[in-house]
């Protein structure tokens, strides 16, 4: 009789000693965070001060929108770096 519970017992305990290799990878990027920031606008020579204006705002929509983007990707970039360290040591 003792010799049918020693039997599971002794199965189980090899089940827990086995280990599956795992190769972490790093996380892709989201496509979003790697595109390239747009071209800013130039102006042609003798352009109006309205031009100039409309050229000034748009230059500074398009670089605020790429530094956003910048910033997010340097935070995602951190946050997933600190996870895939801590879950391959």
């Amino acid at each position: 009789m003792k010799q049918f519970l020693i039997i599971p017992l002794i199965a189980l305990a090899g089940c827990t000693t086995t280990a599956v290799p795992v190769t972490p990878k790093f996380p892709t990027a989201p496509e979003i965070l790697t595109e390239e920031c747009e071209a800013l606008m130039r102006l042609e020579n003798g352009a109006k001060l309205s031009n100039v204006m409309i050229t000034i705002t748009e230059n500074y929509m398009r670089y605020h929108e790429c530094a956003r983007k910048n910033k997010a990707w340097n935070e995602w970039y951190t946050e997933q770096k600190k996870i895939f360290e801590q879950a391959t040591k």
